[in-house]
């Protein structure tokens, strides 16, 4: 405002006393003195919204929604929240920071669904109700198709943006055994432009979409769709999962609400809540809370662009002091079936983590660059055995992999300097039920151990294996050689 008008807002300790200190008092108290910063400076600042200016424009309607967790969900998100408030004061903060980050995450991932977290695969759908039995194992995707079968009954069409590509790769396939029609995805990996096969495009996809009568889905990033995008056939839009940044939300909910659009808009914001503990600031209601209030605070001045929403900010919402510290549910012991869609840095620290069970010390190998081991065990059972784990993850019941066995054979020679010990075993790890008869043949002259999903079960029925510890594994990796 200097560069435009020179002392037009006085000195900043003015101004710090006349607008600043109000609103640090009282942010309820934005819009009134944005109006009055508005009012004070007269024509200094022109502003021109879509709504006052575009008089042909529908109704656009914002409708939250609470919505309780599932009992799944509470499980794992209050263990989650217990972890996320153990980091100890000894711990650098560097250090602590990125465990806080962590948790975050995983709580962004239960609050969408409890299969999700630790970045695992989501089931493939097999029949209309069994996809519909187990989209509705989360609070929020039950609500989503409950709100569908409206829109469905109305014959409209709905966009929905989420963020993470499992989640949009869940409601693609799912959707479509549910609804029995295409459900376009439109993410970072849609091709902007194509010679050969133009309907795969994202304009492509749209026209089709568009053009198709009655009910219809497409499933958005909000980073992908951005300006430049006409979708004006859906009046349903649907922040299945928050962008940080309101203005990138905004963007996104304008490609149904912009000139043509002929019916009202509605714009839902699934938000979850905890029933036990309605005084707990969730994921969802946090993070709503501040792109609220920086939207708001941008609005109101007219002066500002809109900020996103920091880590630190959130986690603070969150995970601050005004979160209560107890946890009414127990920790979810981890079974099979969890464990085998684990992703490969989960699955590789719970093998650690059950090795550590009975090992004298366990590490953790760094991601990449692991010198062909995975995890070294050390003073293992009652031979006290020395070990280099192999991890891996395949979704075919038969694990083909010579590869594995040259890995560990490999690493052998260099943790043997470093850790100064003559004798290492070697064993791989898969989530296949058995290896094929090569990789057999491979790993007999060398002595090394194949494990299979058997040996995942029995192991995972004498421990109790949470998901707050592979997660607190997993953060834990270091290098030997």
């Amino acid at each position: 405002m200097d560069a435009v008008e020179p002392g037009a807002l006085g000195s900043f300790a003015e101004f710090r006393k006349s607008w600043i200190k109000r609103l640090s008092l009282d942010p309820t108290q934005m819009n009134e003195v944005g109006q009055r910063l508005r009012d004070y400076l007269g024509d200094l600042i022109l502003r021109r919204t879509k709504e006052d200016e575009l008089k042909g424009l529908p109704k656009k309607t914002l409708r939250p929604v609470r919505i309780p967790m599932t009992p799944t969900q509470l499980e794992r998100y209050d263990e989650i929240l217990r972890l996320a408030k153990s980091s100890s004061p000894e711990e650098g903060d560097k250090k602590r920071a990125n465990h806080h980050l962590s948790c975050m995450w995983e709580l962004r991932r239960i609050t969408l669904h409890p299969d999700l977290v630790g970045g695992a695969l989501a089931s493939a759908p097999t029949s209309e109700r069994a996809s519909r039995t187990y989209l509705a194992e989360s609070g929020k995707l039950r609500w989503l198709l409950e709100k569908l079968d409206e829109i469905q009954n109305r014959g409209e069409k709905a966009l929905i943006f989420s963020i993470q590509k499992s989640l949009q790769d869940m409601l693609v396939t799912h959707l479509r055994q549910i609804y029995k029609i295409p459900v376009p995805l439109i993410n970072g990996d849609t091709k902007a432009t194509s010679q050969t096969r133009p309907n795969d495009t994202r304009l492509g996809l749209i026209r089709q979409f568009c053009d198709r009568p009655g009910f219809g889905v497409c499933v958005l990033s909000p980073i992908a769709a951005g300006a430049g995008l006409n979708i004006v056939a859906a009046n349903h839009v649907i922040h299945l999962e928050r962008h940080w940044n309101p203005a990138k939300e905004d963007q996104a909910t304008d490609r149904a609400y912009r000139i043509g659009q002929q019916k009202e808009v509605e714009v839902h914001l699934p938000l979850l809540f905890h029933p036990h503990r309605p005084e707990l600031t969730t994921f969802d209601l946090g993070l709503d809370k501040l792109v609220s209030r920086k939207r708001s605070l941008a609005g109101s001045l007219g002066l500002i662009p809109v900020a996103p929403v920091s880590a630190d900010e959130l986690f603070l919402e969150v995970f601050g002091d005004r979160a209560p510290d107890a946890a009414p549910t127990k920790p979810t012991r981890i079974d099979l079936g969890e464990a085998l869609k684990l992703s490969w840095d989960w699955f590789e620290a719970l093998i650690a983590e059950i090795y550590g069970r009975e090992a004298d010390s366990v590490i953790l190998t760094p991601k990449g660059r692991d010198g062909g081991a995975d995890v070294i065990v050390l003073g293992f059972g009652p031979e006290s055995k020395n070990i280099l784990v192999q991890c891996k993850m395949t979704g075919r019941s038969i694990l083909d992999s010579e590869h594995a066995i040259r890995e560990v054979i490999g690493a052998k020679p260099g943790y043997a300097r470093s850790l100064n010990l003559p004798v290492l075993e070697g064993a791989v790890h898969t989530t296949a039920k058995t290896f094929s008869k090569r990789t057999k043949r491979a790993a007999a002259p060398e002595g090394i151990k194949l494990q299979g999903s058997r040996w995942l079960r029995d192991a995972l029925a004498r421990h109790e294996v949470t998901l707050s510890q592979i997660l607190k594994r997993n953060r834990v990796r270091k290098r030997v050689v």
